[in-house]
């Protein structure tokens, strides 16, 4: 399938770094590319981009989109990492590079992670409920769906997801389980929908969102990354680095 993630404020991140030829770059998050192709351009000849993403299918697509444009990239130009970004400072040590001139990452999820029906990261489509950034890792949604006690749903969804209705859809969750196991996304949705209020039902956020971004957020340990890799980040950058 071809990418069709488009990256936020794709020029301003880039025109941030004050990047230049020969500089070396550390995208955290490589997505659907867009950035890291922005730097390349900017710093080649002479600069290293390292591409750090969870995601097989992101490194593989990039690959693809990397041999389909005509930029000149030799093999120690761009070095491609399926690691969490919170192994930076592992990965730079395996790669030899003590500090680095500029470190972008854009947290979340891409459009093409949400648009795989297969992943289970969005209601709009009925799936598995998995929600793993990478596949390599063995606990998924329905684990967390199926063997979190409701403490600990109340938590996640409350602290992650900021949800003012963790208490119902935790005991909604807890209850339908009992019943069968959880399996799919559109079983989920419909759990959720028994816990919010129909009249929260109408405001401009889906009334899911809250719920799917907390439980991909346990999955992926998204809080514990970022805090693991702001703190290696830092330590990395050169003095005038960005």
């Amino acid at each position: 399938m071809e990418t069709v993630h488009k990256s936020v404020l794709l020029e301003e991140a880039v025109e941030g770094l004050n990047l230049k030829n020969g500089s070396v770059v550390v995208d955290a998050t490589l997505g659907g590319g867009g950035h890291s192709i922005e730097i390349l351009k900017k710093i080649l000849p002479g600069g290293k981009l390292i591409a750090i993403d969870r995601d097989a299918q992101a490194i593989e697509k990039f690959k693809s989109k990397i041999r389909a444009l005509d930029i000149k990239i030799k093999p120690q130009d761009l070095i491609l990492i399926q690691s969490n970004f919170s192994e930076l400072d592992q990965i730079l040590r395996d790669n030899m590079i003590e500090k680095v001139d500029a470190i972008l990452a854009d947290f979340g999820l891409s459009s093409d992670q949400l648009d795989d029906k297969a992943r289970g990261f969005s209601f709009n489509s009925e799936s598995a409920l998995d929600m793993r950034m990478d596949q390599r890792q063995k606990m998924t949604a329905k684990d967390i769906i199926n063997r979190y006690s409701q403490e600990s749903l109340v938590k996640i969804i409350r602290n992650l997801g900021e949800e003012k209705f963790a208490n119902r859809v935790a005991q909604k969750i807890v209850e339908a389980r009992e019943i069968k196991e959880i399996e799919s996304t559109a079983e989920l949705l419909e759990i959720i929908s028994q816990a919010i209020p129909e009249k929260y039902k109408h405001k401009k956020i889906h009334w899911a969102t809250k719920t799917f971004q907390a439980i991909r957020m346990e999955v992926n340990q998204e809080l514990e990354s970022i805090k693991e890799f702001i703190q290696v980040a830092i330590e990395k950058l050169n003095s005038e680095g960005r």
